[in-house]
């Protein structure tokens, strides 16, 4: 079994792009997680065999869902932890995931991710 640990970047938060992921490796029998990380990207790492991850891979490429992938890093290795099933990592409970994602959401939508969100701007999900 190998494992495939992706770093994606652009639009990935606050638009259901984790829960896609998981239907599509759940679907596909994939093992691991995806969870959002503070700078606006997703890290995501998949367990398999080689073809299953290659077609995760090109499926990824596409931009699912309502995602604008612009950037993406990922490394291909032989299975570290073996994990029972598919997850989807919230931190810190529900309402703080989804506040984090909106907020990220929000600065991908301004700008280059980097500048703050004015006060003033309200994001209607």
């Amino acid at each position: 079994m190998k494992e495939m640990e992706m770093e994606v970047y652009g639009r990935v938060q606050g638009i259901m792009f984790r829960k896609i992921i998981g239907d599509f490796c759940n679907e596909k029998g994939l093992k691991g997680f995806v969870r959002n990380k503070k700078d606006g990207s997703v890290n995501i790492l998949v367990q398999g065999n080689k073809k299953e991850l290659e077609e995760f891979l090109s499926w990824i490429n596409k931009s699912p869902g309502f995602a604008k992938i612009t950037s993406m890093k990922y490394s291909l290795r032989d299975s570290g932890k073996d994990y029972e099933d598919f997850k989807i990592v919230k931190d810190k409970g529900f309402i703080a995931d989804k506040a984090r994602s909106l907020i990220n959401f929000g600065k991908f939508l301004i700008g280059d991710g980097k500048s703050e969100v004015p006060k003033h701007i309200v994001i209607i999900p």
